[in-house]
């Protein structure tokens, strides 16, 4: 069974677009990698990352890594929970499960499952890093 081990450091903007149904905070970001410590087969970055968070700081969502030569991505729903930051300090914390669910071309049979530690900055850029594998057949 082919697969793809991750373990990358992501960096990128993030922006607070609106509020939710139930009043949770609705994020959208854009993610590139910035180290790949890792050993994988293709180059993937995390093109587009859509988030909830609500009143208890749980959060839910979705992202779509890509492969940027050729356009096919594997998509990803995500769950976890971000604690209330210490007063003074400039970024939060989230920690997130992500669930691969498919894709385009030899990602559509894409499964697996990763952990993303993050920090969302107050001035809107967040940085994190993903461990985890996606098994390709």
């Amino acid at each position: 069974m082919a697969s793809l081990q991750l373990e990358h450091e992501y960096e990128g903007p993030f922006e607070l677009v609106g509020k939710g149904e139930h009043g949770e905070d609705l994020f959208a970001s854009a993610q590139k990698r910035v180290a790949s410590p890792g050993d994988i087969e293709q180059e993937l970055e995390i093109n587009t990352v859509r988030w909830a968070v609500d009143r208890e700081g749980r959060i839910t969502g979705s992202a779509q890594f890509i492969v940027p030569e050729t356009y096919d991505f594997i998509a990803a729903t995500l769950s976890g929970h971000t604690p209330e930051p210490p007063e003074g300090q400039d970024h939060r914390e989230a920690f997130v499960d992500v669930t691969f669910t498919g894709g385009t071309r030899h990602f559509k049979a894409a499964t697996g499952e990763a952990k993303v530690e993050a920090k969302l900055y107050n001035d809107g850029i967040s940085r994190g890093v993903i461990r985890g594998v996606v098994a390709l057949d």
